[in-house]
């Protein structure tokens, strides 16, 4: 079995380790496909790590300041001349 890439964190080995053995017993694993493959592990692995994180330490939300500060960042890129939503009528 080809071992995961040294880059992959941790999860997205253990994530490796689970499925390469059933797609190379199932003969459909080609060179080409390693690629996806890597990719798959790395984002099943990152969403692991990041749900774990969410567990462990809550989810965030951003404050309505720094959402009302991004709203009004993205109006000066849309010639709307960085006036608040309320100030344009929307």
């Amino acid at each position: 079995m080809p071992r995961a890439p040294a880059w992959l964190p941790a999860e997205g080995k253990d994530e490796w380790k689970r499925v390469l053995p059933s797609l190379i017993r199932r003969r459909i694993l080609t060179d080409t496909d390693m690629g996806v493959v890597e990719s798959y592990c790395l984002a099943a692995g990152t969403v692991r790590r990041s749900q774990m994180t969410i567990a462990r330490e809550g989810d965030w939300s951003a404050p309505i300041e720094v959402v009302r500060s991004l709203v009004w960042l993205l109006s000066l890129e849309d010639g709307q001349d960085g006036k608040a939503p309320e100030a344009r009528g929307d």
